[in-house]
Formats: C-alpha cells, structure tokens, sequence
C-alpha cells in the first residue's frame, strides 16, 4: 500500500471528510514542498517517503476537535507558532476553509516559501508573519481563537507566550507532544494557574505504520485573574 493510500485510510477511520478540492491541493502542496526541500532542508529526506501519513495525517488529527469547538469558523483566527514548511497550517487551512490563518515563521526563506504556497494553492485569508511568539506581547495578547504548535520546542518555555496570545475565555491551544504526561509538570501547572487555564481534552491517536501513541494537548484559556 503506497503512503497515500495510508492516508487515506486513516482519515476514513478518523471519519474526517476531504473533497477532491481539498485532495488535489494536499497534493500541490506536497509537489511543491517536496521540490523546495531539494534546495534547502525543510523536512527529513526519510519523512519525504512518508510525507502523506508523517506530516499530512499528522497535521489533520484535531480536524474534528476543532469543528466540535468551533462549528462555524468565520472570523475565527487560527494561528500556527512555529510554522516552518507549513505544517500543520497548510493543511488545517486547506481543509478549514472559513477560518482565518496567521503563520508564525521568522526565518526569511520559509516565510517567502510560505508566502508563494498562499499564491499558488489560492488560498484567501491567511497571512505569514516574520514575527516571534512572544515577540510583541502586548500586540500579539488575547486575539487568537486557537493556536496551534507542532515543533516549536520545550513546552514549558513556550506555554506562558502562547496562552498569552489567546482570546480570554475559551481561547484554545493545541499542542502536539509525544508525551501527555508532561501536563503533571509542576512548571506547568503553576503558568496554567497563572493564566487561568485548564486541560479541556488529550486527544491521543496512532499514525499509519507507527505503533506509538501521539498526542494532542488541548489547552482552554478563561478570563485571567492576575
């Protein structure tokens, strides 16, 4: 069975619909990530075999938390922290089509990557920001309906800007990590309480192939009380 074919398969066992639209523009994307990775490194060379059920499948996992949360996304912002090649942005936003995207990158020639992606898979109302999270904490507080972060380091670094970025009251951050226990962190626990925020849900799943468990930490901001 050929890695998109793995894909396929699972998105149909995680019950996630995809048009043939929204099939041929994973497909674009992947032509044209693929052939940028050629000229510097966005993704491994042993991931580019398995980009469809790696990064794909992987990028899509929280679709059906996010529409359960959020059932009309028009003029809901979702912003990705770290997005690099794209990842989980494009996908999410070729599937989630209503919502706004803000892409995260500071690196100069992923952001113009980024930024061609935009032109050539048409995609409307999302945006590459050079900036840092965290970087203008009073400009970047409490505008995002949901951010999402897939690589972008040690959690507990990252948490108290990220929660920062969040609308107050049901503002939601998804993370990924290979470890969910890394939520009973007392470092953790005390930035949560800080900034008023709760554990809404751990959505774990498998990926074609893998026989580990990963995992999605879904984090829900209230109004801060400090």
């Amino acid at each position: 069975m050929t890695d998109k074919n793995n894909f396929l398969k699972q998105i149909k066992e995680w019950d996630i619909e995809i048009s043939k639209n929204h099939l041929e523009l994973l497909e674009l994307y992947i032509d044209e990530l693929l052939e940028e990775n050629k000229k510097f490194n966005l993704i491994s060379k042993k991931d580019a075999a398995i980009i469809w059920t790696r990064h794909i499948a992987d990028s899509l996992a929280p679709i059906k938390k996010i529409k359960a949360l959020f059932p009309k996304l028009q003029g809901k912002l979702i912003s990705d922290g770290g997005s690099g090649a794209g990842l989980p942005g494009i996908p999410l936003k070729i599937i989630l089509e209503e919502a706004s995207f803000k892409l995260y990158e500071p690196t100069g020639k992923r952001r113009h990557f980024l930024i061609s992606l935009f032109s050539k898979l048409k995609l409307e109302k999302i945006e590459a920001s050079g900036e840092r999270i965290g970087e203008r904490p009073r400009e970047q507080k409490g505008k995002t309906d949901i951010l999402i972060e897939r690589a972008m380091g040690q959690l507990e670094n990252i948490l108290p800007q990220c929660l920062n970025m969040l609308k107050e009251d049901g503002g939601m951050f998804f993370a990924w990590h290979a470890n969910a226990e890394i939520l009973e962190s007392a470092k953790i626990k005390a930035i949560m309480k800080k900034m008023n925020t709760g554990i809404y849900d751990i959505h774990k799943y498998k990926l074609a192939q893998e026989k580990k468990d990963r995992f999605i930490l879904m984090l829900r901001r209230g109004k801060c009380i400090y």
